[in-house]
C-alpha cells in the first residue's frame, strides 16, 4: 500500500482541482456557487500559505491553516453568493493583471498596487451586481487559469506546502503559457457558456408560450372542459336536482 506523501496528495488534489475547473470553465455561469466556492477556496489556501508562516513556521502547520482558511472561504463564498461574487470578481481580475504584468519587459513595481488596485474594484462592482456576461467571462477565464496551474503541478509535481513559491518562481515561457490558456479557455468556455444560455432561454421562453396559449384556450372554450377539468360530471348534476325535488324542499 503507498505511503500518502505530500507529493502524492497533492498530486491528488492538482487532479480534483482541475477537474472542477473544467466543470465551471464550460458551465461556471450556470453553476456559479460551485465556482465561488472554488474561489474561496484557492484564496484561502493562498492566504494560509503566504501568511501561515507568521503565526507557524512548520510548513505542515502552514498547510493545515491553508486547508482550514481554504474550507471557510469557500463555504462563506458559496452561501453568501453577493459577497462572494464580489470577492472573487475583484480576485480573479488581480489574478490576470499580475500574469500580464510579469510578462511586461519594463519594471511595473510602481504601477502594480494601482493596476491590482483598480482591477479589484472593478472586479468587485461587476460581480457584486453579478453581471452575467461578466460571470461567463471570468469563470472561463479563471478556470483556464487553473486548468494550466494544475497542469504545471501535476508535471513538476508541486508540493503543496510550496505552491505559491513554484508559481512566483515560473520562467517568462511558463507564464506565456499559462497565459495562452487563459486567452484560449477564455473564449472556448465563453462560447459554450452563451450557447448554454441562449438554448435555455429558448427553451423557457417556449414554454412559457405553451403555458400562455393554454390558458388562453381554457378561458376560450371553458364551456366545454371535460368533467375532471372544472365542470360538474352529471351525477352531481342529478343529485343535486333530486334533492331540489325532495319533500323538504318543497
Amino acid at each position: 500500500m503507498p505511503v500518502l506523501t505530500l507529493e502524492l496528495l497533492g498530486m491528488v488534489v492538482f487532479a480534483i482541482v482541475a477537474l472542477l475547473a473544467l466543470v465551471t470553465a464550460l458551465a461556471g455561469g450556470r453553476l456559479l456557487r460551485l465556482w465561488l466556492a472554488l474561489v474561496g477556496l484557492l484564496a484561502g489556501v493562498y492566504l494560509g500559505l503566504t501568511y501561515g508562516g507568521w503565526f507557524f513556521p512548520s510548513p505542515r502547520h502552514q498547510l493545515i491553516v491553508a486547508a482550514v482558511a481554504g474550507v471557510l472561504l469557500a463555504g462563506l463564498f458559496s452561501i453568501l453568493t453577493r459577497v462572494g461574487a464580489l470577492f472573487a470578481g475583484g480576485a480573479v481580475l488581480v489574478l490576470i493583471a499580475d500574469l500580464v504584468l510579469r510578462l511586461l519587459p519594463v519594471d511595473t513595481d510602481g504601477i502594480r498596487l494601482y493596476v491590482f488596485g483598480g482591477a479589484f474594484l472593478l472586479g468587485a462592482v461587476l460581480g457584486f451586481f453579478r453581471l452575467r456576461p461578466f460571470l461567463i467571462f471570468v469563470t472561463a477565464a479563471s478556470s483556464g487559469w487553473l486548468l494550466s496551474f494544475c497542469a504545471a503541478g501535476l508535471l513538476d509535481q508541486w508540493p503543496l506546502d510550496h505552491v505559491t513559491a513554484k508559481y512566483a518562481a515560473l520562467s517568462p515561457s511558463g507564464l506565456i503559457l499559462i497565459l495562452i490558456s487563459t486567452a484560449v479557455w477564455l473564449i472556448g468556455g465563453s462560447v459554450v457558456q452563451f450557447k448554454l444560455t441562449c438554448r435555455r432561454k429558448v427553451v423557457a421562453d417556449g414554454a412559457q408560450e405553451k403555458t400562455s396559449v393554454e390558458s388562453d384556450l381554457s378561458n376560450r372554450f371553458s364551456p366545454l372542459l371535460l368533467p375532471d377539468e372544472g365542470r360538474p360530471d352529471q351525477a352531481s348534476v342529478a343529485a343535486n336536482l333530486t334533492n331540489d325535488d325532495s319533500p323538504q324542499n318543497l
